[in-house]
């Protein structure tokens, strides 16, 4: 393996692979993987990280014991992020795990939520404009183009960003709001659900927990699946394998939630042709 840092995307994963050790160093005693999320760390595992160590334990990798995890949080302050990957990187983990996002649903959230609210002509759309953000917001106004819908962007770095965004939806008056598969702007789920029920926007975003929290529908990937299997390449990077010639991999389920108790509070009747395909109903 090239001594150069490497980046895959596995399973709507980033995973890198550290620099190794000099020629000639002796080796470490068990391998470390280094855990980097934007998202703080409880003390109890979220979903996600439950999901990955229960896959390294299938794999026979105990935490503790035959593997040692570096775990750092940038506590949803994505300029931090840099920092702590070199700081992993000095550290000599062999593996970094990551998450990244799934650019390519941002046409399919938009075209649920014309088809749940046939109405809407004006979307508002809230995203972190770094990382995939970017090919996010192509694929979305792609599928605007077609469904004859404006969009409104509104771009969210940190809090401060949040409160102006609110502050200019209130005047700006969308029809509705797409939030981004973005950790940051899910970090914010519960502020942004509150403000939409307040001011009767529907909303859609790609993390289930944002349905769950008030907002009327979530479309995306299952994360802990992704997780689960994020355990799996870092074992075969852990064994050997060359990171830049494992096999890519893309998420194969997806799910849709949808939250009739927001919608009801909307005055919404969500057609059955969306309820039919949900996998879950919030009622």
């Amino acid at each position: 393996m090239s001594p150069r840092k490497l980046l895959i995307v596995a399973l709507g994963l980033g995973i890198l692979a550290a620099p190794l050790a000099p020629h000639g160093q002796p080796p470490a005693k068990i391998p470390r993987i280094g855990y980097l999320v934007l998202a703080p760390l409880a003390e109890k595992p979220s979903p996600e990280r439950a999901a990955f160590l229960e896959g390294l334990r299938e794999l026979g990798y105990v935490e503790g014991k035959t593997v040692a995890i570096e775990y750092r949080s940038a506590g949803w302050n994505a300029e931090l992020l840099p920092d702590l990957a070199e700081e992993l990187v000095r550290l000599k983990v062999d593996v970094i795990v990551t998450s990244l996002m799934a650019p390519e649903l941002g046409s399919k959230r938009l075209e649920l939520l014309k088809e749940a609210v046939p109405r809407i002509s004006r979307v508002a759309v809230l995203w972190h404009p770094r990382g995939a953000g970017r090919l996010e917001w192509q694929q979305t106004e792609a599928a605007a183009r077609r469904l004859g819908v404006a969009l409104q962007s509104y771009e969210v770095r940190n809090a401060d960003d949040l409160a102006r965004t609110l502050e200019g939806m209130s005047r700006q008056r969308p029809d509705a709001v797409i939030m981004f598969f973005d950790p940051l702007t899910s970090g914010y789920r519960v502020i942004i659900s509150d403000f939409a029920l307040k001011n009767r926007l529907p909303t859609i975003c790609g993390a289930r927990e944002f349905a769950a929290a008030g907002g009327l529908m979530s479309y995306g990937p299952n994360i802990p699946e992704l997780f689960r299997r994020a355990a799996v390449y870092v074992d075969k990077i852990l064994k050997g394998s060359r990171p830049g010639e494992l096999p890519i991999e893309q998420p194969t389920k997806f799910e849709l939630i949808v939250n009739l108790k927001t919608a009801k509070a909307l005055g919404l009747t969500i057609p059955p042709s969306v309820l039919i395909r949900a996998d879950q109903v919030v009622q």
